[in-house]
C-alpha cells in the first residue's frame, strides 16, 4: 500500500494544480523575463482548458499502475517516521530551550559563544533521527541528553577544518567511540544527521557518512542540548528531529486542583474522594500520601486508574484551624492537594423553659445544578458537543445565567452557553459546541462544566452548580487508506480520493486568499502575474464577541519608530472576558472598575518588563494597545482577479468566485498612554488612564 500512497502523490503533483506548485510559480515569476512569464501563463491557462481530458488519459494510466501495485506483496512490518520536533527559529524565539549566558537567539538562528549550553527541557526521544545546519569552530552535539549520560558529537577546527569525533559520558565516566578528520570548512555552513537508532550512531555531514558506531549498551531515551566550548562559537538552524512517537503516561487528578474545606467537631469523621487516571499511554505508577496523622489514603498506590477515599479523623484534636498536604507522586510527577479543618469551640449547653416547637419554614430561593451531560461529535470529528441538562430545584424562579465549559487539562479550550429563567423543579438542556484543535485530535480530554460561574444567581446551595465529565476519547484524525480488495474497489476508492484531494487543494488554495482579501474593488493599475481579492459580506450571524488577545507597540515619542507588536493571552486575557461579562449584565460601574483595575496594573508590568529589556528602565516609550476581538460568523462571497496583459494594458479578469462562511474578527484600538516610565512608579501613574482605557474598551465589546 505504501507504493500506491507514492504513487497518489507524484499523481497529484503532475496533475492536479496544488497551492504548492503556485507559490513556486509565484515566487520564480519575479526572476524571469515578463514575456517568459506571459508564456508560462498562456500555458497554464491551456493546462487548464485542456486539463479534463489530459487528467482523464493520465488517471487510466495511473489507474492501471495502481491495480498492479495493489497486487504486489508489501511489508507488513514498515512504519513510517513522523516528526517529532520542528524549529527554524525565524521567530527570533527558543520555545522550551533553557539557554545559558552565552546563547542566543538573533537573525534567525540559534547562537552560541564561549563554554555555555543550550538544552531543550521537552524532548524525551528513544530512536531517532536529528538534522539541522551547522556551522561552528567546536561545539558538542548531545543526543539522549538525561540524568544518566549522553551521546556527544563533538566538532572541533583543526587548521581549518573540522575534526568529528564521537563519545558516550555517564557523568561519572567517559568513553571514547570514534573520531574522523574531514576536509569540511569550519567557518562554513554544513547540513548534519545524527541517526540514534538503538545502539548505532550513525553521522553525515553534508550526504556524506563519517560515523558509524554501534554501542552493545545504549543509553535510554533523552533529549538534545549544543554545548560550545572554550573560545568557541556555533550557530545552529533548521532542527528537525524524527522518528516514531512514544505514548508517556499522563497523571490526571479530579477533581483538580482538589482542595477540601471542612467544619467538623472533635471527635468525628469525614471522607472525600479523588479519581486517578491515566490521560497519557504506557503504564502510570503511584502513591498517595499524607502529611498530618489526622489524614489518611485509602488504597495508598495502584496503576493507571482509580479512587482514593481520602479520611479525616478528628479525634484527639482541639478546636482550632488545621491545614494537611496530600501529595500524589507517580513516574509522571508529582501533584499536591489540601485539607482545610476547621474545629469550632463547642457552645455550652444551657437548660431553657420548655417552649411551643416552631418550625422554621423552609429557605426561600433558586437551587442551580447540572442533573447530567451527555456528549458526540459533529463535522467530522472536528466538533465536540456537549449536552447538559440543567435543574432548579429550589422554590423561587432563577434569572437568565451562564453555563461554562473548560477543559481541565488545556485551558485554552472553552466555551460560554446561556441558560433560560427556570420555574422550581423545572429542567433544561443546553448544547455547547467545542472546535476541537488539530493537536488534541486522538488524546484524552476531561471537561468541567459549571452553571452560573460568576455566581450571579443567589442559591440555597452554592456548592452543588460543577459536575465532571469522564475522560472523553478525541477521535484521531481522519486517514484515507485504500484497503487491498479486487481491482475494481481499488480503482473507485482511488476515483473518490483524488475528488478529495482536487476539492480540499481547491478550498485550502481558496482559504489562503480568503485571509489576504480585502472589502474595496481592485486598484486601477496592476502587474502582469499578479492576483487580487476581494470580499463581499452578503450576511452577518451575529453573536457575543469574546477577546482573543492584545497586542501592544512601543514607539520612541520622537522619532517615531515602532518595534514588532507584542501579544498578550492567557489568564489577563481571560480576566478581560469575566469583566465585559459582568459589563453585560449590567454590573456597576464602581465595582467593576473594581474588577479592571488589578487587570490595568497587570498589564502595565507585562509592558515595563519589554521596555526593561529593550531600553533600560530611563527610556520613555510610548505604548499603543490593540484588542482583538472574535464572535459569530460571516456570509461572504470572494472574487479572486488575474492581472493580464492586453495589448499594451494591463486588466483585471475574474479567474474564480466563491462563497465561504468565515469568523466575524474584528481589531478594536484601546488606546495609547504617552512617554510611560518603566519603573515602579511611572506603572502607578499610569495605572489610572490605562484602567480608564481597559473601561472604554470592555464597553465597546
Amino acid at each position: 500500500m505504501a507504493h500506491i500512497s507514492k504513487l497518489t502523490e507524484v499523481f497529484t503533483f503532475f496533475a492536479i494544480p496544488t497551492p504548492a506548485s503556485q507559490k513556486a510559480y509565484e515566487h520564480w515569476r519575479f526572476y524571469i523575463p515578463c514575456s517568459a512569464c506571459r508564456l508560462i501563463n498562456e500555458g497554464r491557462q491551456a493546462m487548464r482548458r485542456c486539463s479534463e481530458k489530459f487528467t482523464e488519459a493520465l488517471f487510466i494510466v495511473f489507474l492501471l499502475a495502481a491495480a498492479f501495485l495493489a497486487m504486489a506483496p508489501t511489508p507488513s512490518h514498515a512504519q513510517e517516521e513522523v516528526v517529532l520536533y520542528e524549529e527554524d527559529f525565524n521567530d527570533n524565539k527558543a520555545q522550551g530551550w533553557e539557554l545559558e549566558p552565552g546563547w542566543t537567539v538573533d537573525a534567525g538562528m540559534l547562537n552560541g559563544y564561549g563554554h555555555a549550553w543550550a538544552r531543550y527541557t521537552k524532548g524525551h526521544w528513544g530512536d531517532a533521527r536529528f538534522a539541522f545546519k551547522l556551522r561552528s569552530n567546536g561545539v558538542h552535539v548531545n543526543v539522549r541528553f538525561s540524568d544518566t549520560g549522553r551521546y556527544a558529537v563533538g566538532f572541533r577546527a583543526q587548521n581549518d577544518h573540522l575534526s568529528i569525533y564521537l563519545f558516550k559520558q555517564l557523568w561519572h565516566e567517559t568513553y571514547d567511540l570514534a573520531t574522523k578528520a574531514t576536509e569540511y570548512n569550519a567557518e562554513e555552513e554544513h547540513r548534519v544527521e545524527i541517526s540514534a537508532i538503538g545502539g548505532r550512531i550513525q553521522v553525515t555531514v553534508d550526504g556524506n557518512q563519517v560515523i558509524d558506531y554501534t554501542d552493545p549498551d545504549p543509553l535510554p531515551p533523552g533529549t538534545i542540548a549544543f554545548e560550545t566550548l572554550n573560545d568557541t562559537f556555533a550557530q545552529m538552524d533548521d532542527i528537525v528531529i524524527t522518528g516514531e512517537v512514544a505514548e508517556l503516561p499522563i497523571l490526571a487528578i479530579s477533581p483538580e486542583p482538589f482542595i477540601f474545606k471542612l467544619e467538623m467537631n472533635a471527635g468525628e469523621k469525614s471522607f472525600r474522594k479523588i479519581s486517578i487516571s491515566n490521560a497519557g499511554g504506557g503504564t502510570l505508577i503511584w502513591n498517595v500520601s499524607a502529611d498530618s496523622p489526622w489524614i489518611s489514603a485509602s488504597p495508598q498506590n495502584g496503576t493507571d486508574s482509580g479512587i482514593v477515599t481520602i479520611n479525616i479523623n478528628t479525634a484527639g484534636l482541639s478546636p482550632g484551624d488545621y491545614s494537611g498536604t496530600i501529595t500524589v507522586t507517580s513516574n509522571d510527577g508529582t501533584k499536591t492537594g489540601r485539607i482545610i479543618l476547621t474545629i469550632p469551640t463547642p457552645t455550652p449547653i444551657i437548660t431553657l423553659t420548655p417552649s411551643p416547637i416552631v418550625t422554621p419554614a423552609s429557605e426561600e430561593g433558586t437551587d442551580l445544578t447540572i442533573s447530567s451531560i451527555d456528549y458526540w461529535f459533529e463535522d467530522d470529528g472536528r466538533i465536540l458537543v456537549l449536552s447538559v441538562e440543567i435543574a432548579n430545584q429550589g422554590n423561587a424562579v432563577s434569572p437568565d445565567t451562564l453555563v461554562y465549559v473548560e477543559d481541565i487539562e488545556h485551558n485554552w479550550l472553552y466555551e460560554y452557553g446561556s441558560v433560560q429563567a427556570l420555574n422550581p423543579e423545572e429542567t433544561t438542556r443546553i448544547e455547547i459546541r467545542l472546535d476541537i484543535p488539530e493537536e488534541l485530535h486522538g488524546t484524552k480530554c476531561m471537561f468541567s462544566v459549571e452553571v452560573d460561574p460568576e455566581d450571579a444567581v443567589r442559591e440555597i446551595d452554592e456548592e452543588n452548580n460543577e459536575a465532571t465529565t469522564p475522560w472523553i476519547k478525541l477521535p484521531e484524525p481522519s486517514e484515507n487508506e485504500p484497503p487491498l480488495l479486487e481491482v475494481i474497489v481499488i480503482l473507485g476508492i482511488i476515483c473518490v480520493i483524488t475528488f478529495i484531494i482536487r476539492r480540499t487543494i481547491r478550498i485550502q488554495y481558496h482559504k489562503e486568499w480568503q485571509k489576504k482579501a480585502k472589502e474595496e474593488e481592485p486598484p486601477d493599475t496592476c502587474h502582469p502575474c499578479t492576483r487580487y481579492c476581494r470580499k463581499i459580506v452578503l450576511e452577518l450571524k451575529p453573536a457575543l464577541r469574546k477577546i482573543t488577545h492584545l497586542s501592544f507597540f512601543v514607539s520612541e515619542p520622537v522619532s517615531g519608530e515602532q518595534s514588532r507588536g507584542i501579544q498578550v493571552k492567557g489568564e489577563l486575557v481571560d480576566s478581560l472576558n469575566k469583566a465585559v461579562m459582568a459589563h453585560r449584565r449590567r454590573e456597576m460601574p464602581e465595582k467593576l472598575r473594581e474588577q479592571v483595575a488589578p487587570l490595568a496594573h497587570a498589564l502595565l508590568l507585562q509592558i515595563t518588563d519589554r521596555l526593561r529589556g529593550e531600553h533600560g528602565e530611563s527610556a520613555l516609550r510610548d505604548v499603543s494597545i490593540t484588542g482583538h476581538l472574535e464572535g459569530g460568523k460571516v456570509s461572504c462571497q470572494f472574487i479572486l482577479y488575474h492581472c493580464k496583459r492586453r495589448g499594451k494594458v494591463n486588466v483585471w479578469e475574474e479567474e474564480a468566485k466563491w462563497k465561504a462562511t468565515i469568523k466575524d474578527k474584528c481589531d478594536v484600538f484601546v488606546g495609547t498612554l504617552r512617554n510611560l516610565e518603566p519603573t515602579e512608579q511611572g506603572i502607578l501613574k499610569q495605572v489610572p488612564d490605562m484602567t480608564r482605557l481597559l473601561m472604554l474598551f470592555i464597553e465597546s465589546v
